[in-house]
C-alpha cells in the first residue's frame, strides 16, 4: 500500500448539515483505492445536552415538549455524531455513499468490487474527490481522518 493523500479536518457542531470535500491526484493506475476514515468523539455523553437537544427537536416538528417523558428520552441517550463519505472519480463521477454509524470504516474502490454503497470503477489517474457529509454533530467538535492509499 503507499499512501496517496492524508486529511485533518476539524468541525464544530455548527457544521452540521454541511459537506467537506477534500480532492486529491492519483499519479498512476493503482488496482485499488483504500479509504481509512474515521472521526472522533462518536458521542455526546453529557446527559443534560442530550435531553435540551432533544426537547428541542420535538418542538422543531411541531410537538409539545412533554410528548414523550424524560424517562423515555433517557434511553436514547448517548446521542450520536453522524459522519458519511461519498467518493468521486474523475472517469466516472459519483460513485456512491456510505452511511454507517460505525466512527472507523475501510472503504475500497476497484474495477472488480467495491465496498457497499459504492460502484466498481477503474483507479484512473486525474483528481478524485471524497465528501464527508456531517449529518449530525452534535459534539461540540469533531475531528476527522482520511487517509486515501493505493494498492
Amino acid at each position: 500500500m503507499e499512501e496517496i493523500a492524508r486529511f485533518d479536518i476539524h468541525v464544530t457542531s455548527s457544521d452540521t448539515k454541511t459537506h467537506i470535500n477534500r480532492s486529491f491526484e492519483v499519479n498512476k493506475e493503482y488496482s485499488k483505492l483504500v479509504f481509512d476514515v474515521s472521526y472522533s468523539p462518536k458521542y455526546l455523553e453529557d446527559v443534560s445536552k442530550c435531553m435540551q437537544l432533544m426537547k428541542q427537536r420535538i418542538k422543531d416538528v411541531g410537538f409539545e415538549e412533554d410528548f414523550l417523558p424524560d424517562k423515555e428520552l433517557a434511553k436514547a441517550i448517548p446521542l450520536a455524531n453522524h459522519i458519511s463519505w461519498s467518493i468521486d472519480s474523475p472517469k466516472d463521477g459519483y460513485l456512491g455513499t456510505k452511511h454507517k454509524h460505525n466512527p472507523h470504516q475501510i472503504l475500497e474502490i476497484s474495477e472488480e468490487k467495491s465496498s457497499f454503497g459504492f460502484m466498481p470503477a477503474k483507479i484512473v489517474k486525474g483528481t478524485w474527490n471524497i465528501t464527508s457529509s456531517m449529518n449530525a454533530i452534535l459534539t461540540d467538535d469533531v475531528d476527522i481522518h482520511i487517509i486515501v492509499s493505493g494498492e
